[in-house]
């Protein structure tokens, strides 16, 4: 699994409910770049306030929107319920998308060994590719090395999404990944280190920033050009300000007039906040009115 997958925001309206047409219009946003793979219902994508019904609507779409393309939909399937993630693995399988993402059982910390029976249990359920999701930043617990080699030697597990921007670890990860001739790869989650975990050998990375330039992170991927990632590196590092998926919001408010709301608890962000991202997306601005 490798490229450029765009971690979805998922558009609200004032009144709370998700805007589908808003959504669609982020499809196409994408699907134009050319990038190489989406990610509905993701952390991004606010998933722990979204509903199984919304969850469900929001794949469907994305399905069949990209069906026939080389755009990978890769759904967010994943909760800290391990029959539920099963579930809803299955049924997202069923409706032929291209892989799941799930995040590590989140406030229930479990051990090395739960972690390995969550994944083997959703692995067993389903027939597409598994990325499991490594953000112990937002779920209290992280894969070992030892548990990622494991993960690796499951039938269906293509792909591991790494978020701790540790870029040491991340090199061991890799070198162990080769040493024992594992088919998964590394992609990261972490747009302000992305140059350099490429430069280590990770296969891609699942991306907040390419909801708003996702041409940027394409050429940065395609070209690993050095002097693109230092230019946007002030506006990848200010996406997480505050609690994402706040900040990419309002810039994709500013820049392609997508609804900026989100689901409580998350809140509109600081006014200090908007006044750091507004000269960093300004550029995007005069790109797009060019």
């Amino acid at each position: 699994m490798k490229g450029v997958f765009t971690a979805l925001i998922t558009p609200f309206k004032k009144s709370g409910e998700v805007d589908y047409a808003a959504f669609e219009k982020l499809l196409k946003l994408q699907g134009d770049a050319g990038i190489h793979g989406i990610v509905p219902c993701g952390t991004t994508g606010e998933s722990a306030t979204l509903n199984e019904k919304e969850k469900k609507k929001l794949i469907e779409m994305s399905v069949r929107y990209f069906n026939g393309s080389k755009v990978k939909v890769i759904a967010g399937t994943g909760s800290n319920n391990t029959e539920t993630t099963v579930d809803l693995s299955r049924w997202a399988s069923m409706q032929r998308v291209d892989g799941i993402l799930v995040v590590t059982p989140y406030y229930n910390r479990p051990s090395q060994k739960g972690l390995l029976a969550h994944y083997k249990a959703v692995s067993e359920a389903i027939d597409c590719e598994l990325v499991p999701y490594n953000v112990p930043a937002r779920t209290g617990v992280s894969f070992t090395t030892e548990t990622i080699v494991k993960l690796g030697q499951m039938k269906n597990v293509t792909g591991l999404k790494e978020a701790t921007a540790n870029i040491g670890w991340n090199a061991e990860l890799i070198a162990a990944l080769k040493v024992s001739r594992s088919k998964m790869d590394l992609l990261t989650g972490d747009d302000p280190t992305f140059l350099p975990f490429l430069s280590i050998g990770g296969a891609g990375i699942i991306s907040v920033a390419s909801n708003l330039i996702p041409q940027v992170l394409l050429e940065i991927y395609n070209k690993k050009n050095s002097e693109l990632f230092l230019k946007w590196t002030p506006l990848f590092k200010s996406l997480f300000i505050e609690c994402n998926p706040g900040p990419i919001k309002f810039a994709m408010n500013k820049v392609y007039g997508l609804p900026s709301h989100t689901r409580l608890p998350l809140v509109k962000i600081e006014p200090q906040t908007e006044k750091i991202l507004l000269p960093l997306i300004r550029p995007v601005l005069r790109g797009i009115r060019d």
